[in-house]
């Protein structure tokens, strides 16, 4: 994210981003392109909430995107929360070996 998580009063509506804090990060695109931007990272998603278990009632279809996976999804109720979450291991940098 940029530092632009203050409102327009100034005041601060989102918490830092965290892999480790449980909340759920609910954000919006606006269509293709700026979604070919976020790819680039030319723009940022506008963000909605913040959360521990979201739901939100669909009143038509709509193209979502959970965790990378897309699919157009029906009208009706989408609840969403954070199952199981694990560690995952990344070589280091500064590793040389080709192991």
């Amino acid at each position: 994210w940029h530092d632009d998580d203050d409102d327009y009063y100034g005041r601060r509506t989102f918490s830092p981003s965290r892999k480790d804090d449980g909340v759920i990060e609910i954000v919006a695109v606006s269509g293709a392109l700026h979604l070919g931007q976020l790819n680039v990272r030319m723009s940022t998603p506008v963000r909605i909430a913040q959360a521990r278990d979201v739901s939100i009632e669909l009143k038509r279809k709509l193209p979502v995107q959970v965790d990378g996976e897309p699919w157009l999804q029906r009208r009706g109720r989408l609840d969403v929360r954070l199952q199981d979450s694990f560690r995952m291991l990344k070589k280091r940098t500064n590793d040389n070996t080709n192991a």
